[in-house]
């Protein structure tokens, strides 16, 4: 099994991205960082952003196998925090390369909540073409849908199945 950790950029730590997490991954263990626990600061092209999480929080998720990125859609987009968190990843790929390069080979994938019958169109570039620069596996996207038609609800199935076929 797969040792797996849970980057939540969710408001809520027990919210409804974090149930979509418990539903994709139900059974299997994980670890969790709640972004929000943390002070993570804006990307300086001069890193002079050092004295915050970042590289901690990257320290701890290179001891894992798969890192999963959950985050709510706001605005057709991921969370601010999670936002945050993708443009520091660029300290990777210079500043802090050695760091990055133990990234190469990860599995990654993520876990979307939302109100709308499905992700709003190129939702997913971000996640995959981020995990493709930095030479990660990326699985693909659990979209789980957290509205309230029970019609839409019945295809989180559809999607769960979809999902777990990739991962």
């Amino acid at each position: 099994m797969k040792k797996t950790v849970v980057l939540s950029g969710g408001i809520n730590v027990d919210g409804v991205t974090m149930e979509g997490v418990r539903v994709a991954f139900a059974g299997q263990p994980f670890d969790l960082i709640h972004l929000l626990d943390h002070s993570i600061k804006y990307f300086d092209p001069e890193f002079k952003n050092q004295g915050d999480d970042f590289l901690g929080i990257i320290d701890r998720i290179l001891t894992y196998d798969r890192i999963v990125f959950a985050t709510p859609i706001y605005w057709y987009a991921m969370s601010g925090v999670m936002k945050v968190f993708f443009d520091r990843l660029t300290d990777l790929l210079s500043f802090q390369k050695n760091r990055g390069e133990k990234l190469i080979g990860k599995e990654c994938c993520a876990v979307v909540s939302g109100g709308n019958f499905e992700l709003p169109l190129g939702f997913e570039i971000p996640f995959r073409d981020t995990c493709a620069y930095l030479k990660m596996d990326f699985k693909g996207i659990f979209y789980y849908y957290s509205g309230k038609d029970p019609q839409e609800k019945l295809q989180n199935k559809e999607r769960l199945i979809t999902f777990h076929k990739l991962i």
